[in-house]
C-alpha cells in the first residue's frame, strides 16, 4: 500500500519543485529590476563577476550600515583573516567566519564568476595567490575579499568602476 503512494508522492515533490523554480526566478526579476533603479547597484554590476542579486546584496548591506574602512566591511562578511595557532601548527592564518555567512557565499560566487569573465583584474591576482602555493579555495578567499573592498570602495566614493584603478581607489580611500 506505502509502495502505490509512491508515483503520487514523486509527482507532488516535482510540481512543487517547478513552482519553487518558477518563484525564484521570479524573485530574481524583480531584484533584478529594483538593482537597476539604483545608481550605485549599476556601477557594482561593472565589476567582472557581480550581477544584479549580488550587487543588491552589497547595496543594502552597505547602505544599511556605515563601515568606516573597507577592513570593517570585509570582517562583517567573515573574509577577515585570524591567525590559528595550536601545539603543532604555528601561525596559520585562517578566515575568521564571524559575520554575514550568505554575504561571504554571495562574494566567493562573484570571485568564482570573475575569474570565467574575460580580461577580469580579479584572474590575475588569483594567478599570484595560487602562485603563492594557496589552495584554489583559499585563492577565492582572497578574490572575494578583494570583491569587497572594491564593493565598499564604489559604494563609498560614488566612482564608476574602472579596471585600471582597482588596486588604487581603495589605497586612495583609506587616506581618507
Amino acid at each position: 500500500q506505502q509502495l502505490q503512494a509512491l508515483p503520487k508522492a514523486r509527482e507532488h515533490l516535482r510540481a512543487a519543485s517547478t513552482t519553487l523554480g518558477e518563484q525564484l526566478r521570479a524573485l530574481d526579476r524583480e531584484i533584478a529590476a529594483l538593482a537597476r533603479r539604483e545608481p550605485a547597484a549599476a556601477r557594482l554590476q561593472k565589476v567582472p563577476g557581480i550581477g544584479p542579486v549580488s550587487a543588491a546584496a552589497l547595496i543594502i548591506r552597505l547602505k544599511t550600515s556605515s563601515f568606516s574602512s573597507y577592513d570593517q566591511f570585509v570582517a562583517y562578511a567573515g573574509l577577515d583573516l585570524r591567525v590559528c595557532e595550536s601545539g603543532q601548527r604555528r601561525g596559520r592564518r585562517v578566515l575568521s567566519h564571524h559575520g554575514d555567512a550568505e554575504l561571504r557565499r554571495l562574494l566567493y560566487l562573484c570571485a568564482q564568476a570573475s575569474l570565467r569573465t574575460k580580461g577580469s583584474p580579479f584572474a590575475l591576482q588569483y594567478q599570484r595567490e595560487r602562485a603563492k602555493g594557496l589552495a584554489s579555495t583559499q585563492a577565492l578567499c582572497a578574490v572575494a575579499r578583494k570583491l569587497a573592498k572594491v564593493a565598499w570602495a564604489l559604494v563609498r566614493s560614488g566612482a564608476d568602476y574602472d579596471p585600471n584603478r582597482v588596486y588604487l581607489i581603495l589605497v586612495l580611500l583609506q587616506l581618507d
